[in-house]
């Protein structure tokens, strides 16, 4: 196959090293948490100054609830060897509600997932 693009959406599955570099700068990842540009380091700095931290992996939503962060969101990446660690291709921000559980702010995620995932796939260009 000629592959273009892969789409990771809900996918919640970790693919090889190899597959990965095989399909390097073609595979994106649609996570429910935030992660900085580069996709590197523990920490992310919201759009208000509050540094909280980056939570990867399948459990990403509740441990921003576990954490008691204010703030959570999406982001797009790249896929790399590293779980959710690649480079940014969009993201954006929502606050977590008082009264949020772990299935409501699920919810609340897949709305602002919906149109990221459009939007990363409309402004695609290979990464290399």
């Amino acid at each position: 196959f000629k592959v273009d693009l892969i789409v990771l959406a809900g996918w919640m599955r970790i693919l090889s090293a190899d597959f990965i570099t095989h399909f390097s700068g073609r595979i994106i990842n649609l996570h429910p948490a935030l992660i900085p540009d580069d996709g590197t380091g523990s920490s992310f700095t919201t759009k208000d100054g509050t540094i909280i931290p980056v939570f990867r992996g399948l459990h990403a939503v509740r441990q921003a609830l576990d954490a008691g962060v204010k703030v959570t969101g999406s982001t797009v990446h790249y896929v790399t060897p590293e779980v959710d660690a690649g480079p940014v291709i969009c993201r954006e921000e929502i606050t977590i509600g008082e009264g949020d559980t772990e299935e409501l702010l699920h919810e609340r995620l897949k709305l602002l997932e919906h149109r990221l995932i459009v939007k990363a796939v409309k402004g695609y260009t290979r990464h290399v």
